[in-house]
């Protein structure tokens, strides 16, 4: 038998009634409605018809109808450019997973996290990363990871003991064709080497000031029998003379 249900700028109001009000709130073609003795209900309905399996029916506020999408308990999944705006603060546990960022593409953009707050007027931290294992070098922050699908090398890495440049790659080092560090580099501490310290500009020179009061001067320690605490020498081969110490 076939049913025809006129259009009308009403909604049902006795038990049992069913229209097709043309007037819906946030429903741009109208709803099938009827009344249950207690409340008006709407029937949901579908403008085209469902083709793919474990999909579930939506609401679009923008399109102002239902459609269909992928289901996320099913298999399915959502788009990433669908993934809707905060609505309060949140979080993911992630267990033993790891969450992996894939393109292969140079036309990928990165990562980018952005405030659009142009006067701070406190300190704003756009990313902080936690360890819960205090001064561990086995706690890893961030690395930079060169030729990774062959033979991985560290070239950066922050660690819970500091940061390490050229781990597990000898040849990455602070001195490279580019300028890794201009104007003053402040260390308040020790500075170890573990082999030499070579200067490439052509007049090097370490200055000790002590404009503020204190003496500066150069506290060298040798802890075996047989080390050179100084070794001084002159490769010049045009005879100027030279002053090793003045």
């Amino acid at each position: 038998p076939q049913i025809t249900l006129t259009g009308s700028d009403a909604s049902p109001d006795a038990a049992g009634e069913m229209r097709y009000d043309s007037t819906v709130s946030g429903m741009s073609g109208g709803a099938v409605r009827w009344y249950d003795n207690n409340s008006v209900r709407m029937v949901v309905d579908l403008e085209t018809d469902p083709s793919t399996d474990d999909y579930v029916v939506a609401y679009d506020s923008a399109a102002d109808g239902f459609y269909m999408k992928a289901d996320a308990d099913t298999g399915g999944n959502t788009s990433y450019q669908n993934i809707g705006d905060a609505g309060a603060s949140g979080s993911i546990a992630m267990g033993a997973y790891t969450g992996t960022y894939t393109s292969g593409t140079e036309a990928w953009g990165g990562m980018i996290i952005e405030s659009s707050d142009a006067d701070n007027a406190g300190d704003t931290t756009l990313l902080s990363l936690k360890h819960y294992d205090d001064f561990d070098t086995n706690s890893i922050f961030i690395q930079a990871i060169n030729d990774s699908d062959s033979g991985a090398e560290n070239i950066f890495k922050t660690t819970g003991l500091g940061v390490y440049v050229g781990n597990g790659s000898p040849g990455q080092t602070m001195t490279g064709d580019d300028t890794y560090i201009s104007g003053f580099l402040e260390v308040d501490g020790v500075i170890y080497a573990d082999g030499g310290i070579q200067s490439s500009d052509a007049t090097p020179k370490i200055t000790l000031d002590d404009s503020g009061g204190a003496d500066g001067y150069w506290d060298v320690n040798a802890t075996d029998a047989n080390d050179a605490v100084a070794t001084f020498g002159v490769d010049d081969s045009g005879g100027d003379d030279q002053s090793y110490i003045e």
